[in-house]
C-alpha cells in the first residue's frame, strides 16, 4: 500500500490473519519498517511491541504499556543525543514526542527514565501518549496489513495472533537490530550536519555485522507484497474492496431503509399516545457508509460474513430510532413501556 492513508485515523482494527505464515508475519514487519514515514515513530512503536510482548506471558497487551515503552526508548536517546526524529515541514521543525521530552528534560537533566519521579513520569507519558495515540498504531496496522496486530484505542489493547508472538520472541533480537538500522539510519538523514561519530561508528558496525549494505534486504522470508496480498485473504486491498461494495449496496437501499426508519418512528409514536404533553422527541436514523467503514474494522465483519450483501441483510443497527425524554421519571417508565412493546 502506499503511505498510512486512510488508516492512521483508525481508532480499532481487528486481527485480520488468526493463523498467519511466518512469512506473512516477517513481510508485515517489513512493511512498517519500510513504508514512507516523516518520522522515527514506527521504529519506537515496533521496538516497544517486541519489549512489551516479552514481557507478557498473554497475546492481548495495553496500549498504554506500549506508549509507555515508546516514551522510555525517547527518554533515554534524547537524553545522551538531543537530535531531530521528524524531517522539517513547514508547519513544524520537531515531533510532539521531541518538545514534549526536551522539555521536560530541561527540568530534570541527566534522569534516567526508571529514576524520574513517578507524578513526572506519569505527566510525560500522558502527554506522549496523546501524540503516539494520534497516528502510529493505525499506520502500523495499515502497512502491516492487519496481519500483525488488531487494536482497539477505546479498550486501550494490542492483540497479536500467538504466531506472531512467537516470532516476536523467537526473532527478537534480531528484529531489534533491524530496527535500530533503520532508525539511525534515518536520523542519519534528518541530522545530516550534526549526526555524531559515535552513532556513525554505530551504524557502520551494525550493516557490517548484519552482511548487507542494503538494509531493505535484511529481512529474512519476506515476501512480494502481491503475493501476500493474493496469498492472504486477510489482505488490506481485499477488504477495502470488500468495504467499497458493502458501501455502494447500502446507498442502493438507502431510501428504502429510510422509509422504513420513518413508518418505524410513527409507530413508536403511536405506542406513546402522551408523547406530545410529555414533550417526548422521537429521532429515527439509518447508518451511514463512514460509520459502516469503521465498523467492518472494528467487528471483523470482513471474517464473519464473507459476501457484503450478507453483511448489510444482518447489521443489527442498520436503522435506529432513540426516544428523548426531559425527566429521569419519564426515562424509568419509558423503558418500562419498551420492554412491553418487545
Amino acid at each position: 500500500m502506499n503511505g498510512d492513508r486512510p488508516y492512521f485515523r483508525l481508532t480499532e482494527g481487528a486481527l485480520l490473519e488468526r493463523e498467519p505464515s511466518t512469512e506473512q508475519i516477517w513481510n508485515a514487519i517489513r512493511e512498517i519498517l519500510f513504508a514512507q514515514r516523516r518520522s522515527t515513530y514506527k521504529f519506537a512503536f515496533l521496538q516497544a511491541v517486541v519489549n512489551v510482548s516479552a514481557a507478557r506471558e498473554e497475546t492481548l497487551i495495553r496500549l498504554s504499556e506500549i506508549f509507555e515503552n515508546m516514551t522510555a526508548l525517547y527518554w533515554q536517546l534524547l537524553l545522551k543525543y538531543p537530535l531531530g526524529q521528524t524531517y522539517r515541514h513547514a508547519r513544524y521543525v520537531q515531533s510532539s514526542v521531541e518538545t514534549i521530552i526536551l522539555q521536560a528534560q530541561q527540568e530534570l537533566r541527566d534522569t534516567a527514565f526508571a529514576e524520574l519521579p513517578d507524578a513526572k513520569k506519569k505527566e510525560v507519558c500522558a502527554a506522549t501518549r496523546e501524540a503516539f495515540g494520534r497516528t502510529v498504531v493505525g499506520a502500523s496496522y495499515g502497512n502491516s496489513q492487519g496481519v500483525l496486530f488488531g487494536f482497539s484505542k477505546r479498550e486501550d489493547t494490542l492483540e497479536l495472533s500467538p504466531a506472531a508472538k512467537c516470532v516476536l520472541a523467537e526473532r527478537a533480537d534480531e528484529i531489534s537490530r533491524i530496527v535500530e538500522i533503520r532508525w539511525l539510519t534515518m536520523m542519519e538523514k534528518i541530522n545530516s550536519d550534526t549526526f555524531p561519530e559515535p552513532l556513525a561508528i554505530r551504524l557502520r558496525r551494525l550493516k557490517e555485522e548484519s552482511g548487507q549494505r542494503n538494509t531493505e534486504e535484511e529481512l529474512p522470508m519476506a515476501v512480494d507484497r502481491a503475493e501476500t496480498a493474493e496469498n492472504s485473504r486477510g489482505g488490506l486491498q481485499q477488504l477495502q474492496n470488500y468495504i467499497e461494495e458493502a458501501k455502494e449496496i447500502l446507498r442502493q437501499q438507502t431510501e428504502k431503509l429510510e422509509n422504513a426508519a420513518i413508518n418505524f418512528e410513527k409507530e413508536l409514536k403511536t405506542a406513546f399516545p402522551g408523547s406530545a404533553e410529555e414533550r417526548l422527541i422521537f429521532q429515527s436514523r439509518v447508518k451511514g457508509t463512514e460509520s459502516l467503514s469503521e465498523k467492518i474494522y472494528r467487528k471483523n465483519y470482513y471474517n464473519r460474513y464473507p459476501v457484503p450483501a450478507e453483511l448489510i441483510q444482518n447489521l443489527p443497527d442498520m436503522i435506529g430510532v432513540r426516544v428523548v425524554c426531559l425527566l429521569n421519571q419519564q426515562e424509568e417508565r419509558l423503558l418500562e413501556q419498551l420492554r412491553a412493546l418487545g
